[in-house]
C-alpha cells in the first residue's frame, strides 16, 4: 500500500499513476478567506473544465469520480464534468450540527448540506454496501469542530472524517488507487490508510500540508 502526500499544484505536476477513485473538493471560488487559522488561504477558484480534462487522463476504465460542490457553482460543475464523465446522480452531505449555523448573505434559508456530484468513466459497478451504514443519496455527517476530539477541524472546509470513510468503502475496494487533488486536512488519505486503499493527494498550502501529513500519520518526505 502507497500513501504519498505532495506539497505541491496537482495541476502543474506530471502524475506517473492512474486511479480507481477520485474524491475531488476544490476551492468553490467565493473568496473565502481564512482568517482564523493564519494560512494566507484564498478561495480562488479553479478552473473546473482543465480539472475535469485533467482527471479524466488520470482514472482508469470504469472508474468514479466525486466532486464536491455548492449550489453556487453546481452548474459550473456540471457542465464542466459532464464534457468528459457520465453523470450518475448527486449525494447531499447533511451537516446536522450547522442547523444554526452562520447564513451565506445571498441565502434565505441556514444553509446546512453539500453536495457530492457522481460521475463515472465507463461502466464501474453498483457501490459496495457498507456495513453498517445506508447507501441512501443522504449521508447525515456532523462537519467537523475545532471542540472534537476524533474529528477535529484543522481546516476551514474540512469534511467529516466518517462522510469519506462512507464514500470511499462504498466507491473502491481494497488495493484501489484514490487521489485527492485538493488534500485540505488529509482526511481522505487518513481514509485510505486505515482501509488498505493506495492513496495520491495534493496540497498547495504549506500549512495545511504540514496538518494534513500529521493528520494521515505519515512522514513529511521530498518526493
Amino acid at each position: 500500500m502507497m500513501i504519498k502526500l505532495y506539497n505541491k499544484d496537482f495541476f502543474a505536476e506530471d502524475i506517473p499513476y492512474t486511479f480507481d477513485l477520485a474524491i475531488v473538493d476544490p476551492p468553490y471560488g467565493v473568496g473565502y478567506v481564512d482568517k482564523a487559522r493564519n494560512s494566507g488561504y484564498v478561495d480562488k477558484g479553479v478552473d473546473f473544465v482543465q480539472l475535469a480534462e485533467k482527471l479524466y487522463n488520470l482514472m482508469n476504465d470504469n472508474s468514479w469520480v466525486l466532486v464536491f460542490t455548492s449550489f453556487m457553482r453546481y452548474c459550473d460543475v456540471r457542465r464542466a464534468f459532464e464534457q468528459y464523465f457520465s453523470y450518475r446522480q448527486d449525494i447531499i452531505w447533511y451537516r446536522p450540527n450547522l442547523a444554526r449555523g452562520t447564513k451565506h448573505a445571498s441565502t434565505i434559508f441556514t444553509n446546512v448540506h453539500e453536495t457530492v456530484m457522481v460521475f463515472s468513466k465507463g461502466k464501474p459497478g453498483r457501490p459496495n454496501k457498507v456495513e453498517g451504514r445506508n447507501n441512501t443519496d443522504i449521508l447525515k455527517y456532523a462537519t467537523p469542530q475545532s471542540n472534537f476530539k476524533k474529528d477535529k477541524r484543522i481546516h476551514p472546509n474540512q469534511k467529516a472524517f466518517g462522510l469519506i470513510e462512507h464514500l470511499v468503502l462504498a466507491f473502491s475496494n481494497e488495493g484501489d488507487w484514490v487521489i485527492d487533488p485538493f488534500a485540505g486536512s488529509g482526511v481522505t488519505g487518513k481514509v485510505c490508510k486505515l482501509h488498505n486503499r493506495n492513496f495520491v493527494g495534493y496540497e498547495i498550502n504549506e500549512i495545511f500540508y504540514k496538518r494534513a501529513i500529521e493528520n494521515i500519520g505519515i512522514e513529511i518526505k521530498q518526493y
